[in-house]
């Protein structure tokens, strides 16, 4: 009897932690949705400088709303499991420090060599792929996202000190 309490009110826990979370997130994305309106949201073939960060908030703002509502009205029965179970805690640790490396390195190696090189080594060290999936997944996303921010987009990235891109 005593452990069906406990499990009910840790699920009443979990259910609240996650609605005042959801509310968080819709209150951030609010106020980023109110503050980007006023930087003036332009069009779609003219966008202002609050136009990314609003439809970014709003974005955020539907999926905390929904995640709110489906707690509410259909809390989860079983626990669910955590999405670290198996992920080694000083990957976040490589991840974050990589990333600050990574925007260290980019003014003066450039785009394309620099994301080559975060790439394998988040295929390498992080997921411990084979060198031909590690190769072909970093040619790819580099090559997808250059193409998407200078040729569509018209964004210059940095060229780095050997102009390379």
């Amino acid at each position: 009897m005593e452990r069906r309490e406990k499990s009910a009110s840790d699920k009443h826990r979990r259910n609240l932690t996650e609605q005042i979370a959801s509310l968080v997130w819709l209150g951030i994305a609010t106020g980023v949705c109110v503050g980007s309106i006023k930087l003036h949201l332009g069009t779609f073939s003219e966008p202002g400088p609050g136009f990314l960060p609003f439809w970014a908030s709003l974005f955020l703002g539907i999926l905390a709303l929904i995640q709110f509502t489906r707690i509410t009205f259909h809390p989860s029965e079983e626990p669910e499991e955590s999405p670290w179970t198996g992920v080694d805690p000083k990957q976040p640790f490589f991840i974050v420090v990589s990333l600050f490396i990574y925007a260290f390195l980019l003014p003066l190696l450039g785009y394309i060599l620099t994301t080559s090189l975060l790439m394998l080594f988040f295929f390498t060290f992080l997921k411990k792929m084979t060198w031909w999936i590690v190769i072909s997944y970093t040619a790819a996303i580099v090559a997808v996202s250059y193409l998407f921010f200078v040729v569509w987009l018209m964004v210059q990235l940095p060229k780095g000190i050997w102009r390379i891109g």
